[in-house]
């Protein structure tokens, strides 16, 4: 095991992951005060840019885990008629990189934080899809996402969100998207009474220790607030076992 996910340079490497999950040591150490004051016990923009050490291990193990996730991602999607795809808080930027490697009339946007694309264009540097890879400086908060796509894409991202800061995001989505447009939603996501599954639970209280906001989706309600948004859902896909993700693909009305 050592041998493959713990030697630099192999595909299957976590070194990185394993750094960023020592660093959050600590604040599952402080559960208990962090349950009571309702603020994370390290700021969030530590490893979104104002550390470079710290956001290079943040990004660097987002990419290593991704590369399981996205290997998964991109066998259940069909983007072989989509051309223009906007990758929002994409980070390292895996999950273009592999969806270009599969569909070659793809094009792809990576929008994030500039201290997180630093690294993602270090990441990219080798693709053979480079050329039709672009970043974009943005903050997922603040920033229209533009016009004229017809494919989204976001992972790993709308945890960071909770009730109508979720719902705003959608409609900015939604008005980035050309009519008939495709959004993909991977991410955790809870049951209708939030009592599980596990592992989004557990994700959820690393939230509320590591960000301002956010936590794994209810559902149900989530599925409501993308009709809200203007979107109509077309297919909810789990990943195979033992991943905890779930996709949902929705298309704007």
């Amino acid at each position: 095991l050592k041998d493959t996910f713990l030697v630099p340079g192999k595909p299957q490497y976590l070194g990185a992951t394993i750094m960023f999950n020592a660093q959050c040591y600590d604040a599952w150490g402080n559960l208990s005060s962090a349950m009571k004051s309702n603020k994370p016990t390290r700021e969030p923009e530590e490893f979104l840019g104002d550390d470079e050490e710290a956001t290079r291990t943040f990004v660097m193990g987002m990419h290593q885990r991704a590369m399981g996730v996205a290997r998964m991602l991109v066998n259940m999607v069909e983007l072989s008629t989509q051309k223009k795809m906007l990758d929002i808080g994409g980070g390292p930027a895996t999950y273009s990189r592999l969806l270009l490697e599969k569909f070659p009339d793809l094009h792809s946007t990576v929008m994030d934080l500039p201290g997180v694309l630093n690294v993602a264009k270090e990441i990219s540097a080798d693709s053979p899809a480079l050329s039709r890879l672009s970043f974009l400086e943005g903050n997922l908060f603040t920033d229209d996402f533009g016009t004229g796509f017809d494919t989204v894409l976001i992972s790993g991202v709308l945890h960071r969100t909770e009730g109508e800061q979720t719902l705003d995001i959608l409609k900015k989505i939604a008005s980035c998207l050309e009519p008939g447009g495709k959004l993909m939603v991977s991410d955790l996501f809870t049951k209708a009474d939030t009592k599980g599954p596990v592992l989004p639970e557990l994700f959820s209280l690393h939230m509320m220790l590591t960000a301002d906001s956010g936590q794994s989706l209810p559902m149900p309600q989530f599925k409501q607030q993308l009709e809200t948004a203007g979107f109509k859902v077309l297919d909810t896909v789990h990943y195979p076992a033992p991943l905890p993700h779930c996709l949902i693909i929705a298309e704007k009305s």
